[in-house]
């Protein structure tokens, strides 16, 4: 579908100089990253989690995930280690290790919008599953470290 700038109410993204894609052409102000990338999650059809194709590492692939879209990532998930996995075991993540292999399967999810869909869906299923998760362990750690307190 196509998306006009009037739709987004965000700024510093302008169409391709071949007037063909709606891109990011540079990024706001520091503090604003996870607001305007959430601003995008919303309106994307797939999301590539940058900077995971190089040893770099690369950014949140929940937050996508929580928005029902499908997610590429690169190998380099050192950081970000186990929520990748969790959404490529579910099923909602895609590893890709170039440009080719990225090209490839980003044409395949826009080729395919019920494919898209259902791995969109599995990564805000297996993130819900997951949900209380961290809460649940903070909770055992504190019954080791407060044998006394009640239950």
């Amino acid at each position: 579908r196509q998306v006009s700038p009037a739709d987004l109410h965000i700024y510093d993204f302008d169409w391709s100089p071949d007037g063909k894609t709606f891109v990011a052409s540079a990024a706001p102000g520091p503090g604003d990253n996870n607001w305007w990338l959430a601003q995008i999650y919303t309106i994307a059809d797939a999301v590539f989690v940058g900077g995971s194709l190089v040893p770099r590492g690369g950014h949140n692939v929940l937050e996508p995930a929580l928005r029902h879209k499908p997610v590429l990532v690169g190998p380099h998930t050192d950081n970000f280690r186990d929520a990748a996995a969790l959404l490529v075991d579910a099923g909602a993540a895609v590893v890709v290790t170039d440009a080719a292999s990225l090209s490839m399967e980003l044409k395949s999810l826009l080729s395919d919008p019920a494919v898209a869909a259902k791995r969109g869906d599995a990564g805000a299923e297996a993130v819900a599953a997951r949900h209380g998760a961290v809460a649940a362990t903070l909770e055992l750690v504190e019954r080791y470290l407060r044998p006394g307190r009640p239950e």
